[in-house]
């Protein structure tokens, strides 16, 4: 894990586009479904040139669908997040609601926030203000470090 963050960092000296999609292949081959994850989470803030090299030995989408599916609550909120930065259309935004949904009731703190921001928004379903502010703040009240200031943007926003 250290070896990708080194050298998936295009600001580091280190940056290794090649190494690091080699890291992160090696990574996926290599790792638990507990683990996936973590990876995934490295995967996703790599450069594109990273990300592309990657995409063309695996399909992270789908490695990450099944560990969701599997039951991890890690995958499930990670395959949400890769869902909604991939999104072309509505339904692919709505597919991501539906796997934050499933991570944050059971009890994901990211997920929490994530699913309380798109529905506040309306990212993927109608927004419904009330119910968003309902998982913002339980995010907030497990410790998510935006929860509250988002919480209160969308108060504002809707006069609630």
């Amino acid at each position: 894990m250290r070896l990708i963050v080194l050298t998936a960092n295009p600001d580091l000296a280190t940056y290794d586009a090649e190494a690091a999609s080699g890291y992160i292949l090696q990574a996926l081959e290599n790792s638990s479904a507990a683990s996936l994850p973590d990876v995934v989470a490295l995967f996703r803030a790599a450069p594109d040139e990273v990300q592309k090299q990657v995409q063309t030995t695996v399909d992270i989408g789908l490695t990450l669908q099944r560990a969701a599916e599997a039951g991890s609550v890690n995958a499930a909120y990670e395959y949400a997040m890769l869902l909604r930065e991939r999104a072309r259309l509505t339904a692919d935004l709505g597919r991501s609601a539906n796997w934050l949904q499933q991570a944050a009731e059971r009890g994901h703190r990211d997920a929490m926030y994530e699913y309380g921001y798109a529905i506040g928004f309306g990212l993927g379903r109608p927004a419904d203000p009330a119910e968003a502010l309902l998982w913002l703040d339980q995010a907030g009240r497990v410790g998510h470090p935006k929860a509250a200031e988002t919480a209160h943007v969308l108060r504002v926003k809707s006069g609630l």
